[in-house]
């Protein structure tokens, strides 16, 4: 038996009852030859299932319907029963429950758990502090969209090598310890356009929630767009993003990280371990108030540091981001063994809008420090960096929320090039002093422009 789509031939089972999976649109073609054939022959196609999930529903029902008699009544019996290419929309309402996702997805055909109508759906821990609302072990392929998740212990985890899941315009706060948990080898996961936050601005009780996203022992996730602040641990590990232990190539980009009281992004590898945080990339973040609780009273429990790197972090790249108004730093490059590069990055009004600590040897170029009482911000010893920084005591921006430039401003058309070719450079080979600055994603498909062997 033979099965093509518009021409193009996929795999088959050779044994009876002859099954090819395949979720798509097409001209199908199945060719039959005679030493398989029996007498009969039928052709069966299925179509990717979608079930729903409401609050008046019923596991005993098929699922198969939007009405009290057909839906199911809970995500978790879904999520046991959703197949690869399977969808399951969840109608608006409170689900008190803990979700275990039991099948995996494939590339072509993910399972997706949605909320019609995004944030309405809402997952309150049966217990408060309790337990975590979707938990993935060994998992691939889900995707997670539009729900609000709260007073858990943890909010979404990703664990036991759970790959190239998405979380997608969640709203996620309020849970004990980490919102997004991502460790154990789990790579190439997006958290995407998520609201991510301990308890709200101006909300009275318990602090809580210590990592907005925690990627630990896990490489090539991304995430991006996202919204996150007001962590608290105790006013000790609150941050916004973490890179922990070993994880290389993820990226974090686009995101808006502020009133955390430890680190808005933490880079960090611990001394003793010899595992390094190697090859990440952050950008084009803005991050600012770290250090500050949620009425912008000083809070130095933490660190108060804007975006850091540390002990055996290595490669990692912090370019076009934004730092301003943190209590104790900018940009820590603290004590790291690796050759960290930081350009493009605009620092204002930090505690000290830099810190290089002794014997670290990164590359700094094109940054822009500026508002502090010291016209270079640096605090710490410097080590043989390339000193094309353009620090200033007045800059000239329109304002300080966007940094754009007035158009006095003596920064405009000030930088340097980031790095020229060199006499290596022969024929079609272009050999340059540093490639890194072309490097957009380390290796992460959907970050990649140019990769570099």
């Amino acid at each position: 038996v033979e099965y093509y789509v518009d021409g193009i031939p996929y795999s088959i089972d050779n044994s009876s009852p002859y099954t090819c999976d395949y979720s798509g649109e097409g001209a199908v073609t199945i060719i039959v030859r005679p030493f398989y054939a029996g007498s009969d022959l039928d052709i069966i196609p299925t179509e990717a299932a979608i079930y729903y999930v409401r609050t008046d529903g019923d596991n005993g029902n098929d699922g198969l319907t939007n009405s009290s008699g057909g839906a199911w009544e809970t995500i978790d019996y879904a999520a046991s029963t959703a197949e690869a290419g399977n969808t399951v929309y969840v109608n608006d309402g409170t689900y008190n429950e803990t979700v275990v996702v039991d099948n995996t997805g494939t590339s072509d055909n993910r399972i997706v758990f949605e909320a019609i109508n995004h944030k309405q759906a809402i997952l309150d821990a049966p217990t408060p502090s309790t337990g975590t609302a979707f938990t993935l072990t060994g998992k691939d392929y889900i995707t997670i969209t539009g729900f609000v998740i709260t007073d858990y212990d943890i909010g979404i985890t990703l664990t036991g090598g759970s790959d190239y899941n998405v979380i997608d315009s969640c709203k996620i706060y309020n849970n004990e310890t980490h919102q997004v948990n991502i460790y154990d080898g789990s790579d190439y996961n997006t958290v995407r356009a998520d609201s991510i936050f301990g308890s709200a601005l101006g909300e009275s009780g318990d602090r809580r929630g210590e990592v907005g996203v925690r990627v630990y022992n896990s490489s090539y996730n991304l995430i991006e767009y996202c919204t996150i602040y007001n962590m608290f641990d105790d006013y000790a590990n609150g941050d916004g993003i973490g890179f922990f232990q070993d994880s290389d190539y993820n990226i974090a980009r686009y995101n808006t990280i502020h009133h955390c009281p430890d680190d808005g992004l933490d880079g960090w590898s611990t001394e003793s371990s010899g595992n390094n945080g190697s090859y990440n990339l952050a950008e084009y973040n803005y991050v600012y108030k770290i250090g500050y609780d949620e009425d912008d009273a000083e809070n130095l429990g933490g660190n108060g540091v804007g975006m850091k790197t540390n002990y055996e972090t290595d490669n990692f790249i912090m370019r076009y981001n934004r730092v301003r108004q943190c209590v104790t730093k900018g940009i820590s490059d603290e004590d790291s063994d690796g050759d960290n590069t930081f350009y493009h990055n605009v620092t204002w009004n930090n505690g000290n809008n830099w810190e290089i600590g002794a014997g670290d040897n990164p590359d700094l170029l094109n940054n822009v420090s500026c508002g502090v009482n010291n016209s270079s911000g640096y605090f710490g010893t410097k080590g043989n960096v390339n000193q094309t920084n353009l620090t200033t005591a007045e800059a000239y921006f329109v304002d300080t929320t966007d940094f754009e430039l007035a158009d006095d401003s003596p920064l405009i058309d000030a930088g340097n090039f980031l790095t020229a070719c060199n006499g290596g450079s022969t024929g079609t080979s272009i050999t340059l002093d540093s490639a890194k600055y072309f490097i957009d994603g380390y290796g992460l498909i959907t970050g990649d422009q140019i990769q570099i062997a």
